[in-house]
């Protein structure tokens, strides 16, 4: 119950957060370092919901068992000092240098051919681990619908860039709808074996990993 309670208070806090690029000033005053992100990274964390998400449940998730360790068994928590709701979210904030440190990775791994030089990391997926019609057009329609049309201009051959031009979006929030198309579309489908990257695919990792854990 205490848990859930911690949960509920704490995930739509850490969000907004995040949105609104609070949670670094608060850990530098607190004295704890943090990674420093690019401008692009910083604009994907604040204008997409989808990874505020991510990063916020990761945080609880990290910070939750300790924090109920101390508050539970060996009730260290200053009742005087901070309401527990509260209490949480600080150690909360303290999960997020690891967090988005693991956030830059992955997000790295699926976003790295992602870039303003004209490789459409999207058109090369389609083209080489979907070679079927029919599987191309079942991909698609499983996309949501506000990747779609980014997805119809790459298939043309445009550039991120042009297709943010043509969508009056800009090129980071193309990125990261493209990554959210990859992580949400994509990665389950290799996942499942129902598509199979060529060999040296950033993708081609993720189902290396599922067969040997089959094994």
């Amino acid at each position: 119950m205490l848990a859930a309670e911690l949960w509920t208070y704490a995930y739509p806090a850490l969000k907004v957060m995040l949105r609104d690029c609070l949670v670094v000033p608060q850990l530098r005053r607190l004295g704890v370092p943090t990674p420093v992100l690019t401008a692009e990274q910083i604009e994907a964390i604040t204008q997409t919901d989808g990874h505020r998400h991510d990063l916020a449940g990761a945080m609880i998730v990290r910070a939750l068992p300790r924090f109920l360790e101390r508050v539970v068994v060996e009730n260290k928590w200053d009742q005087v000092r901070s309401a527990l709701t509260t209490h949480f979210v600080n150690a909360c904030l303290l999960a997020y240098p690891d967090v988005v440190k693991q956030w830059i990775k992955e997000r790295y791994q699926l976003t790295s051919g992602f870039d303003e030089l004209g490789l459409v990391a999207v058109r090369q997926d389609t083209e080489l681990v979907i070679e079927n019609r029919e599987l191309v057009r079942a991909v698609v329609l499983r996309a949501p619908e506000r990747i779609r049309p980014i997805l119809t201009w790459l298939w043309l051959g445009y550039t991120v860039t042009e297709v943010a031009e043509k969508l009056k979006l800009n090129p980071s929030t193309i990125r990261s709808r493209l990554f959210e198309f990859r992580k949400g579309t994509l990665l389950p489908l290799v996942r499942s074996g129902q598509l199979i990257p060529p060999h040296g695919h950033v993708l081609q990792s993720s189902r290396l990993a599922v067969e040997a854990g089959a094994r």
